[in-house]
This record gives structure tokens, C-alpha cells and sequence, in this order.
């Protein structure tokens, strides 16, 4: 299963190479793709991510918001998992092959999600993967306050999604950040 990695960035030079890492360390032996747009940076945010040569495939557009980057990114990839991941995060190596396992055992499940953890400088908070398996047409804020909102939610750096999830939902509005 081919993975897409999506990060939307905005000068975030000092951390966007951490975020990279994340993704091309991740145990996870299949085909994968990391896609990065720009959103218009005045940092060094270019030349952070040039390091990484063509493990990346960089794209620059003016300042447009978030999603707008985000729908550049999910037109340009062509993975069969779409992973969100902001420019100023990571996930741990194992992230990858366990979202795969996840949709491997459960073809109905469109989104696997999980929490995040915050770092402090004493250590770790853990968390575990959960995943959704109950159909949802249209209206699927039942699930999202009931499942999803009692957790430490991050749609951008949380969820990883089937492409014909995405399919659906992509375009993201652009007002919206």
C-alpha cells in the first residue's frame, strides 16, 4: 500500500526538518511519498527542506493559508493512504506500519486516527491508535464528538485516511484557517 505523506508549511525552518525525518524513518517497508508545500515562507524554510534532496518533492505558492497548501499537496500525490502531518510536528517510527495493518484488517475503516503526544522535558505522555468502524453517511458528527473529541484531537498531524476519503472531502475550504 503506497503511503502519502502531506505537510503544509509556513515558516517553519527550525523545525521542518524534524517532520521530515519522522516520515522517511518510519519502519515501513512499502512504496511511500512525502510531499511539502510552501505556503509563501520568508524563513530559510527552503533550504531545510533542499537537504533532504528527492526524498522530498517541494512545491512553493503564495501565502494562501493551510489548506490551500493541503489541496496542492493531496492533487500532486498519488499514495492509497493520505497522512497529514503539520510542519512542525513528528511521529514515531512505527506510525506508518501500524495505520497500514490497521486498514489491512479492516476495509471499511476510511480514517484511522490516534492521539498525539506532547513532549515536555521530563519525558513522554504515550498514547494508543484507535480507529473507526462504523459506517458514516453525510452527517458524521456523532462520531467526531462522541469518538473523536475527547481526545487531544489534531486534524492535521492525527489522522491518516483512505485516498477515497480524501477523495471526498478534498477540497478543503479555504476560509476555513
Amino acid at each position: 500500500m503506497k503511503i502519502s505523506f502531506l505537510m503544509a508549511t509556513y515558516n517553519y525552518e527550525r523545525f521542518i526538518g524534524v517532520a521530515i525525518e519522522s516520515v522517511l524513518s518510519q519502519n515501513y517497508a512499502g512504496p511511500v511519498e512525502c510531499i511539502v508545500v510552501d505556503d509563501g515562507s520568508t524563513d530559510r524554510t527552503a533550504a531545510a527542506v533542499a537537504r533532504f534532496g528527492d526524498s522530498v518533492r517541494y512545491m512553493r505558492q503564495g501565502n494562501a493559508g493551510q489548506a490551500s497548501a493541503l489541496n496542492q499537496a493531496f492533487a500532486e500525490c498519488t499514495g492509497g493512504v493520505i497522512w497529514l502531518l503539520d510542519a512542525d510536528d513528528f511521529s514515531r517510527p512505527a506510525k506508518v506500519r501500524r495505520v497500514v495493518e490497521a486498514f489491512a484488517t479492516s476495509p471499511e475503516v476510511g480514517l484511522v486516527h490516534h492521539d498525539t503526544e506532547k513532549l515536555f522535558a521530563q519525558g513522554v505522555e504515550e498514547r494508543d491508535f484507535r480507529f473507526f468502524s462504523e459506517p458514516a453517511d453525510g452527517d458524521v458528527s456523532h462520531v467526531m464528538l462522541n469518538k473523536i473529541l475527547p481526545w487531544r484531537f489534531s486534524p492535521t498531524s492525527g489522522p491518516s485516511l483512505r485516498r477515497e476519503v480524501c477523495e471526498v472531502i478534498f477540497p478543503l475550504a479555504t476560509g476555513l484557517t
